[in-house]
Formats: C-alpha cells, structure tokens, sequence
C-alpha cells in the first residue's frame, strides 16, 4: 500500500490522457482505470489473465519496443517507449510517446549526428 502511494505519481491513466474527447459520464469506459487493449499471452500487447478468471490484465510488460536496421553500413530503425522520455512528471516529455506505444507506432531512431542534431528539440552543455 505505502509503494502504490508513492508510485501512483508516476501513473499515466485515462485521468491524465483522456480515452476520447467529450466521452459522457454513463459511458462504460469513461470509468476505465486504465486504457483498454487487445491482446492474448502471444502477442505483442501481451495480457495476462487468472486461473479462476477469464478476464485479462495487462500488469508488465517491456519498456521499449526497438526495432534497428542494419543495412549497407547504415544504422536505421523505429523506437518507442510506453511513458515518455522523462521520468519527471512536470516534463512535457513524461507521457509524450504513450499514445505512440498504444498505437502500436514508433519514432524514427536517431543514430548519425547529423540526424540527432535535426531532430534535437534543445540543447545542454556541462561544463567544469
């Protein structure tokens, strides 16, 4: 109980990105906890479910799906997180990419400088 109080911040929920907008109260899935999803124990939204039980849940899971291409002497690929980029919550990157992963869709993966440096948003510089 104390660990889900100090977790629950950390929570992307439907509270935090709707399900839909203008979704009515009676509605059934505006009382949602989570967000609803497809899936089995075979596949890449993999649910779990209980032996008494025939209802699925999804509990865990990865914290990434990456795919890389290597091809030519090129380095490519597709990545996407299931939260955001930032574990901090005022961030706008906390929960920038959660649509993405329920989408099952990805963002390019930046491997050459020149690519980063396109797609940089900001810059930081450390020094002594």
């Amino acid at each position: 109980m104390a660990l889900s109080l100090l977790v629950a911040g950390f929570s992307i929920t439907p509270e935090r990105i709707p399900l839909m907008p203008d979704l009515a109260e009676d509605d059934p899935r505006a009382s949602l906890p989570w967000f609803p999803r497809p899936g089995d124990l075979f596949n890449v939204d993999a649910a779990h479910y209980g032996i008494e039980s025939r209802d699925y849940w999804y509990s865990d899971g990865a914290v990434m799906r990456m795919v890389i291409r290597l091809k030519d002497g090129e380095v490519g690929g597709v990545n996407v997180l299931p939260g955001g980029q930032s574990g901090l919550t005022m961030s706008e990157h906390f929960d920038d990419q959660v649509r993405l992963w329920l989408a099952n869709d990805t963002v390019p993966l930046r491997f050459r400088v020149e690519d980063v440096v396109a797609g940089a948003v900001g810059r930081e510089v450390y020094t002594p």
